[in-house]
Parts: structure tokens; sequence; C-alpha cells
């Protein structure tokens, strides 16, 4: 019986090669763990669903003005609350990590299809620069539904670039995909819009359009096909076009005053490199602009504008650029190598030996980063201090032990956590589910607030009137309103957060919480929540 060698070596490389970077994409995970802000709203949607079979409508947590709950996310939060339910903290952080390993499989896998030739001596590379600039976007960092998007867009474009090689059967798999797409995230306008471009783009190539515009037309049908109906879809093309520069996930990579921490320098950097390539690319084929593929242009151009513009899109640039372009970063890398061996020539005649060498390198690095930094950040704990720090536990604590009842205003990051703890007592002003539960008016008050600025500052005070204020201490301007304001009284003040209330409200004497952070690790998920009883 013959056995096939090079098969069995080639497997072993597979095997060693996705070893190497599920370890550091778990190690990453675990180092750069916490939980979403808006995973409070997921989990309620989804124990609404997995209860009583039905997505909720209406919200239940806050006291202001608020309309139908169009929820992108429900089947994704409703499998995000069975994890959560069954499994706890550790669920939820394995599921990350199986998340973003699962996105980079697929990464990895549609390129060796579609790449010229798959150069494994230099996917190492590229795909650690894939890893390292993914972490560069903070994505890492929370288990969030965008992930679904990731997974789809990767298999979209998959797909369409091997429709556009002939296999146009493929094609009757696209309403099917975005009937999922559609009812785990709302991304999956992100596929309407490919689709419109690799229409525009083939037609501009001269080539036949009708196929494009037959599933254009089907998968925007199947938009249909969720909780709401019609209304799901002018919710969608609505929030598509909504402002939303308070939020740093949509302010830009290149303007965003996060930027003075000198964040997402990678991903900058990694703009000029993309463009570089692609130019490498058309000199390198001697493309024109008759000749050159208007689609692969197309689609290149508008997710660079997206990724440019907001935060939020920069995977969906590194997820095109890697895809359109794998084959020519391999070569970049490949003549780099021979430039560095031309100069120095004596390295000609080791030039094998060398390439194994720094092989062997980067996988010793990558293993050893990856246990190193395991052991130190055991996976039990590793949310435990970005949860006590960022979610103000105590103070709900506070307010929980207190039996202090009421309307509560806090910042919308946090209120969600506020409104999951605190129900059916206090009611929040509002969360971050900005345009799919609240008017659009009702952020902008909030910021106007607490940033005391706009023609109208003490809207919140004048028109709301809440019961209790729990804040963060870095809002010093909204601070100095409370301290020169005899209607409101301080009851509770940490390092990080304080609670105001109305004076007429304030009791005698209050209970301090005990101090106790495992046991406050332990009861993160505990609520009063339960739709079996209402």
């Amino acid at each position: 019986m013959k056995i096939d060698l090079k098969f069995k070596f080639n497997n072993i490389k597979g095997f060693v090669f996705y070893c190497a970077f599920f370890l550091l994409i778990t190690a990453f995970s675990i180092q750069f763990n916490a939980l979403d802000n808006d995973v409070w709203s997921r989990l309620i949607m989804g124990k609404h669903v997995v209860q009583t079979h039905n997505v909720m409508f209406q919200d239940i947590i806050s006291f202001t003005n608020t309309h139908t709950w169009f929820d992108p996310e429900w089947l994704s939060s409703a499998f995000l609350y069975f994890i959560q339910d069954k499994f706890g903290i550790l669920g939820l952080s394995f599921l990350k990590i199986i998340s973003i390993f699962l996105m980079f499989v697929l990464l990895v896998e549609c390129i060796k299809r579609l790449a010229n030739d798959y150069k494994f001596e230099y996917s190492i590379l590229v795909f650690l620069l894939f890893i390292l600039l993914f972490k560069d976007c903070g994505f890492i960092y929370f288990l969030r539904c965008q992930f679904v998007t990731f997974w789809f867009f990767i298999l979209w474009i998959f797909l369409l670039e091997k429709v556009r090689n002939g296999n146009d059967k493929l094609l009757y798999f696209f309403p099917l995909i975005m009937l999922f797409w559609l009812n785990l995230h709302g991304g999956a306008i992100a596929g309407i819009g490919v689709l419109i471009l690799y229409c525009i783009g083939e037609f501009l190539n001269k080539k036949s359009v009708k196929k494009y515009l037959l599933t254009l037309i089907f998968c925007g049908l199947v938009f249909l096909i969720n909780p709401w109906g019609a209304d799901y879809l002018e919710f969608i093309m609505h929030s598509a076009n909504l402002d939303r520069s308070w939020i740093m996930e949509w302010q830009s990579p290149f303007d965003s005053p996060f930027l003075r921490l000198n964040k997402f320098i990678g991903a900058r950097l990694f703009f000029i490199f993309a463009f570089a390539i692609y130019l490498f690319e058309l000199i390198l084929n001697k493309q024109t602009f008759k000749t050159f593929d208007k689609t692969k242009f197309l689609v290149f151009m508008v997710v660079s504008y997206l990724a440019a513009a907001h935060l939020k899109h920069l995977v969906l640039f590194f997820i095109v650029t890697f895809m359109y372009f794998y084959w020519y970063f391999c070569l970049f890398f490949k003549k780099l190598f021979e430039k560095i061996f031309c100069v120095f020539k004596f390295l000609m005649s080791y030039q094998k030996q060398i390439t194994s060498f720094w092989i062997f390198l980067a996988y010793f690095l990558m293993f050893s980063y990856s246990i190193l930094a395991l052991l130190a950040f055991p996976i039990r704990d590793s949310h435990k201090a970005l949860y006590l720090n960022n979610f103000p536990v105590y103070p709900m604590q506070f307010l929980i032990e207190n039996n202090i009842k009421g309307k509560i205003f806090s910042v919308f990051s946090i209120s969600a956590y506020v409104g999951y703890k605190g129900y059916p007592n206090l009611k929040i002003y509002m969360d971050g589910r900005q345009e799919q539960v609240y008017d659009l008016k009702t952020f902008d008050e909030g910021m106007f607030f607490l940033n005391w600025s706009g023609d109208y500052p003490q809207v919140i005070i004048d028109k709301y009137s809440p019961d209790i204020f729990l804040l963060e201490n870095d809002w010093k301007v909204i601070y100095k309103f409370f301290e020169n304001n005899p209607k409101y009284k301080l009851i509770y003040k940490d390092k990080i957060f304080s609670i105001y209330t109305k004076t007429q409200l304030v009791k005698f004497g209050y209970i301090k919480p005990e101090k106790d952070d495992e046991k406050m690790y332990r009861e993160i998920f505990d609520t009063n929540i339960d739709f079996k009883k209402d």
C-alpha cells in the first residue's frame, strides 16, 4: 500500500498552523476579555425568545418614550442567552474564542480556494498580520453578535467570486443565507450592498448582470421574512443613515479623539499598505483603466471609505483586502525576502534553511506567547477585573440592598446593566439600543445634559425629572451642577461611580454593600426578569 507522504505532510502542516492560531486567538481573547455593554439587552431579548418562543416587541426597562423594539439580533440573542444560562460566563468566554477562530478558519479556507497559488510559507505572515490587525480594532475584546456578519460577509464574497468564475448554481443559496443572516444580525444589509456593487461592477466589466439582479431581488424579498415584516425593512434602511458620531465605534479611526491614546496605529498603517498592494497588483498585471477589474475596484473602494469613516467597518476592510489580494501579499513578502537575499548574497545558498528558520521562529513565538498568556490570565478570572471596574456593580448593590426605587439616569453605556439588575424597581433613561427602541432625540438630550452643552442642557431635569442619577466620576462638568444644586444630594461614592438622588427622597441611613468581589462575580447574571413568572 502506497502512502502519500506529501499529502500527510501537508495535513500535519495545516494542523500545526491552525493549532498555533487557535492558541494565539485564545490568548488574545482571554487576555483582553470584557463583557460588551449591550450584552444585558441581548440577554433580556434572548431570555424572552427562549421562554416565550416569541420576540419582545416592547421595552420593559425604560421610563422614556419608546417604540416597537426592532432587534436585528433577536436570534443571536436567544443563542447567547442559552449559552449563558447553561454554561455561565465561561460559556460566553469560549463562545467568543470559537466565534473568532471560526471566522479565521472560514477566511483561510475561502482564500485557499480563491488564491492563484496558496503559499503556505508566507501564509503565516499574512494571517498573523490579519489577527494582529483584528486585535488592533478592539473587536477581540468583546463577544458581539456582529461576528455573525463577519462570517457571512466572508462566505458572501467567496461565493460571489466563485460565481464570477462560472459556478452560477451557487446563487441559489444566497436567499437562504440571507434569511439566516438578517435574523441573526442587522449587518445583513452589507450583503445587499455587495450584491449591488457586483451588479454595477460586472456591468462596467461588460458582463451579464441578470443573474446578480435576480439574486438581489430574491434577497430583498427575503428581508420581509422576520418577526416585524415590512416594518423591519424600513427600520434597517432608516438605521443605515443615522448619525452616531457620539459613539466610539462609529467614529473614524483617523480623526477619533480616542486616537490621542495612539490606538489603531496598525489599522492606519495597513490602509496605506493595502493600497500599495493594490497598486502593486495593477502594475504587476499591467492593468489599464479598460482592463482592470471594475467589480473588485468598486467593492474595495466602498469598503475602504466605510472603514475610513467608521471604526465599526475596519474588519470588513481587512476581510475584503485579504480575500482579494492574498496572493499579492504573499508575493510582496516573497519579493522582499528575495531582495534581502540579493543584497546579502552570501545568504543565497542558505535560502531554504533561512525560510524554514523564520517559519519555525514564527510558530515558536506564537506558541510561547500563547502559553505564557494563558498561564498569566486564567480563563475563569479573565472577566472579573473588567466587569467590576466597567459596570456599577457595587452602586447597584447599594441601590438594591437599600430598596431604592424610581427613575434612574445613567450613561447609556452602563444603563443596560442598570436596567437588567434593577428591574422592576429601577427604570432607566436609555441604554445602547439607540435606534432600536428610543426616539432619536432621547440620546442627544442625554448627551447634552452630561456635557452641559446645547441650547437646553437641563432638559433631563425639567422634562423627565429622574429620581436617581448614577454617574461615572469622569463627568466633571455635570458634577458641578449637582454640587451646586440643593435639590439633589450625594448618597453614594466610590473610586469610579457616584449616586445622587432628590433631596426629599434621602433616607436617614443606608446599608453599605459588603466588599466581596467573588460573590459579585458569581452573581453577575442574577436578575429579577423572568418571563415565565411575568
